[in-house]
């Protein structure tokens, strides 16, 4: 019974897809080494050890190298040197634009414009592509700014503000008022028991005089 649960299980189970073997770093070391672990466990020799696929070698990597230049302080004079192997010689290129903007704008602590920014990057050997990209975001920038109003953010607001006053229960009032008489008159109509209200029987009387009488005569 069990087994037919099992089994009707995975027939409505869909199939996963696996995913494909990756390379590993040193090969030959690794599956030397899954071998002999797998000898001292006593399992079988694993069946996939040929679908992983050999490291990439340095030739078939592609090197990418960055075209726009790196600038790491904005305080700097760039130096840029271009090789020229034909020629055999060295080109120097000392820009002190980006120091200059520095100076007279994020030193004040002044956002520069974006004129003054495109001037710069351009001086410095940046692409036509990364100056438009700058551009782009910068008007994107603007075009949110623009859908945010500080004045509602940041103003006071100078409306008076009304207290709402709560309305009191005077139905509930009432009602407990009404109770609390209702009380009252009940404690009122109740009689009060005198303490000393109590009947004495006549036979008792005189058996009381009756001890006082013997007890006089006997003295």
């Amino acid at each position: 019974m069990l087994q037919r649960i099992v089994d009707g299980v995975k027939e409505r189970t869909p199939p996963m897809a696996r995913a494909p073997r990756q390379a590993v770093y040193m090969k030959n070391a690794y599956v030397a080494l899954l071998l002999r672990h797998y000898k001292e466990c006593g399992l079988p020799e694993p069946d996939w050890l040929d679908e992983i696929p050999e490291s990439p070698t340095l030739n078939d990597v592609e090197v990418t190298v960055k075209s726009e230049p790196v600038i790491h302080f904005s305080d700097d004079i760039v130096l840029t040197l271009t090789c020229d192997e034909e020629a055999g010689k060295v080109t120097v290129n000392m820009s002190p634009a980006m120091a200059d903007l520095y100076r007279t704008s994020y030193a004040r602590g002044e956002q520069p414009s974006i004129e003054s920014l495109v001037r710069v990057y351009k001086q410095l050997g940046y692409s036509d592509k990364y100056l438009m990209d700058m551009l782009k975001n910068h008007d994107r920038n603007m075009q949110r700014i623009k859908k945010v109003d500080l004045d509602k953010i940041f103003k006071a607001d100078s409306g008076s503000k009304t207290k709402r006053v709560k309305k009191k229960d005077e139905p509930m009032v009432e009602e407990l008022e009404t109770m609390d008489d209702a009380n009252d008159e009940e404690e009122d109509d109740v009689p009060v028991e005198d303490a000393f209200d109590m009947e004495i029987d006549d036979d008792d009387d005189e058996d009381l005089q009756g001890d006082d009488d013997e007890e006089y005569i006997s003295e």
